[in-house]
C-alpha cells in the first residue's frame, strides 16, 4: 500500500503524511511512513484538565518496524514552548530543545527555558515500549525564584528527579534557598495557617494525588529574609518534604535567629525562635519562640509555644503589668 502525501490538518496542528504499508503476512507487514508538520502545544491542554499550552512543535516523525512492532524514529524541535498548571506558582516558559525519538522511547535533549525568572534544563527518558508508559526526568534549575506562600518571596536553585509512571511516579531531590524576601503585608501566623490549611485541603487533580515527595529543603549558609518594612530576617532550615503533592507533609526545623516579624498584626523584634515539623502526615508547624515589642512606654515580651491550634502564649512587661493589660496594650 502507497499512500501518497496526505495533509492532515486539526485547530492546532497541521501535517503531511506519506509512505508505505506491506505486503506480507498481516502481523508482519513493514511499516514506512514518513509524518512531517507543525503542532501547537495548546493540545496538551484536551489531554490534562487543569494546565495551560503554548508554543510550537516541528514534526519530523518516522515510522518503521512492523504493524505488530512499529518503531517510531525522528524528533520534534520545540520552540518557545510554554507550559503550566493553575495550582502551581511557577511556569515554564520560552522553552527550546529537541525531543529524539527511538525504538525504545523518547530521549530529551537540550531542552532548556526559564522559570521564575532563572534558567532550567530538563533531560531525561520516556520509555513508551513498556505498559505502563515509564518516564526518567532531570530538572536543573538555577536562580528560580518562587512565591509562595503569599507574602513570601525565594530565590532558589534545585537539583529535582522526577521518575515513574503516570499512575505512579515520585518526585526527588534537593532545593537549596539562596535569598528570601518578605513583604510589608507578611504575617507569619496566618502564613503558617495558610500552609497546614493548604496541605489538609483534598485536591482534584489526579496527577497531584500520584505524584509522591521526597524531597530536601535547605537553606544558603549567608541566607537573609528581605523586607521593604522591616530589617533583615535571618533564618536556617533543613526540611524534608514528604507525602504526595495532593496531601504534602513537611519534616524538620527552621530557626530564625534575628530579625523582625509580623505575628497577629504586632511587629515584633525575634530574640529566639524556632519552628518544627514534626507530623509525618501533614504539614503541622509548632512554633517556640521568644519575640518582643515596645507599647507606648512598656517593653513587651512574649513566648509562643505549640502547634498553631493550640498555641500558648506566655506575657511578660518592664515596668509589669498585668496579663490582661498587657493583652489590651498588643490590641
Amino acid at each position: 500500500i502507497k499512500l501518497e502525501p496526505s495533509k492532515l490538518t486539526g485547530k492546532n496542528y497541521n501535517a503531511t503524511l506519506h509512505g508505505t504499508i506491506g505486503p506480507s503476512q498481516a502481523e508482519s507487514w513493514p511499516l514506512d511512513l514518513r509524518l512531517d508538520g507543525n503542532a501547537n502545544l495548546k493540545l496538551l491542554e484536551t489531554w490534562q484538565s487543569g494546565i495551560y499550552a503554548a508554543g510550537a512543535g516541528r514534526l519530523h516523525l518516522r515510522l518503521e518496524g512492523t504493524i505488530a512492532n512499529p518503531q517510531w524514529g525522528g524528533a520534534v524541535d520545540l520552540e518557545e514552548a510554554q507550559i503550566g498548571s493553575e495550582t502551581f506558582p511557577n511556569s515554564l516558559n520560552h522553552f527550546n530543545g529537541t525531543l529524539v525519538f527511538n525504538k525504545t522511547g523518547v530521549r530529551i535533549e537540550q531542552l532548556v527555558g526559564e522559570t521564575g525568572g532563572g534558567r532550567m534544563k530538563l533531560s531525561g527518558v520516556l520509555d513508551y515500549t513498556r505498559t505502563p508508559l515509564t518516564f526518567q526526568i532531570h530538572a536543573e534549575a538555577r536562580d528560580v525564584r518562587m512565591r509562595y506562600p503569599p507574602g513570601v518571596s525565594t530565590l532558589l536553585n534545585a537539583d529535582l528527579n522526577l521518575t515513574g509512571t503516570p499512575e505512579h511516579n515520585q518526585l526527588t531531590g534537593d532545593i537549596t534557598i539562596l535569598r528570601g524576601g518578605v513583604n510589608a503585608n507578611f504575617d507569619l501566623a496566618e502564613a503558617l495557617a495558610q500552609v497546614k490549611q493548604a496541605s489538609t485541603a483534598p485536591s482534584e487533580i489526579s496527577w497531584a494525588r500520584s505524584l509522591g515527595l521526597f524531597v530536601r529543603v535547605i537553606s544558603a549558609p549567608d541566607i537573609r529574609f528581605e523586607s521593604s518594612s522591616t530589617r533583615n530576617l535571618e533564618a536556617q532550615f533543613d526540611l524534608r518534604v514528604r507525602g504526595t503533592l495532593a496531601d504534602p507533609a513537611l519534616l524538620g526545623n527552621v530557626n530564625i535567629l534575628d530579625g523582625h516579624v509580623t505575628f497577629g498584626g504586632t511587629e515584633y523584634t525575634i530574640n529566639r525562635g524556632g519552628i518544627q515539623f514534626l507530623n509525618p502526615f501533614h504539614i503541622d508547624p509548632i512554633i517556640s519562640m521568644d519575640v518582643s515589642t515596645r507599647k507606648q512606654k512598656y517593653d513587651i515580651s512574649l513566648d509562643f509555644t505549640g502547634p498553631l491550634d493550640k498555641l500558648r502564649v506566655n506575657y511578660r512587661s518592664d515596668p509589669p503589668l498585668p496579663v490582661p493589660d498587657i493583652q489590651l496594650l498588643l490590641v
